[in-house]
């Protein structure tokens, strides 16, 4: 009989929980307050730009020059020498008119200039590609999730279990790629809170703390319920 008493007061104590829970859901839906996560991605394109050349300009300049040349020239003498010999059949002649003429020539300097082609400028473009190390920062929105703690008073604070709860998320959860503050401590405390609102044994509160869970958190049950029941055996120890 004693024992038909207990399960009635702990039924009845899990209805309350339960109606003051639904309550606070539907105030919150009417109240909903919708903050977006919001991430920077680095996006790395590529454009065309001047960054240089090179104007070949062609222009004509003279310098002197200088340069020995050795010439030729002859120039012609007139002798006079005294003779004294016998006039021979060839000397007859002289009583001839005849006329000697000698020309003197010289060679002179002519200059004429040549063109060579001594060297070429070629102008033309070279490809080639290289890899640029792009560095800079992105931002991204971080929301930390705090719950806040129930009016109902726990012999206890939460801070004197956290601890506990902490060591149980290195042990299990280090590795899920949620860290505790910012993901798995609103878990335990949340636990830890409806222990202190009167819950019996988890057997007998968890479906209703699953269902609670699941309409605030959808889809994260079965991540976090471990972290739940922990939360809750802590409120209740």
């Amino acid at each position: 009989m004693a024992q038909k008493r207990e399960e009635e007061k702990r039924t009845e104590t899990t209805r309350t929980v339960t109606d003051r829970d639904e309550k606070l859901i539907a105030r919150t839906r009417d109240e909903e307050a919708h903050i977006p996560v919001v991430e920077e991605e680095l996006a790395v394109g590529k454009r065309t730009v001047e960054t240089g050349g090179v104007r070949v300009q062609k222009e004509v300049t003279a310098k002197p020059v200088e340069e020995n040349v050795r010439l030729h020239e002859e120039h012609v003498t007139v002798e006079r020498r005294p003779v004294n010999r016998e006039v021979t059949p060839d000397d007859l002649h002289a009583f001839e008119s005849s006329t000697i003429e000698m020309r003197e020539m010289a060679e002179e300097a002519v200059v004429e200039k040549r063109a060579r082609v001594v060297e070429e400028v070629v102008v033309g473009k070279e490809s080639s590609e290289r890899t640029e190390h792009i560095s800079d920062t992105v931002r991204r929105t971080d929301v930390k999730i705090e719950p806040i703690t129930g009016t109902t008073p726990h012999t206890r604070n939460f801070t004197d279990v956290e601890a506990n709860c902490r060591t149980h998320y290195d042990k299990n959860f280090a590795n899920s790629g949620w860290e505790y503050d910012s993901g798995y401590s609103h878990a335990y405390r949340y636990g830890y809170d409806l222990a202190g609102s009167g819950g019996g044994d988890w057997s007998t509160v968890e479906n209703d703390v699953q269902s609670k869970w699941e309409t605030r958190n959808k889809g994260t049950w079965d991540r976090f319920k471990d972290a739940i029941r922990y939360g809750y055996d802590q409120g209740r120890t």
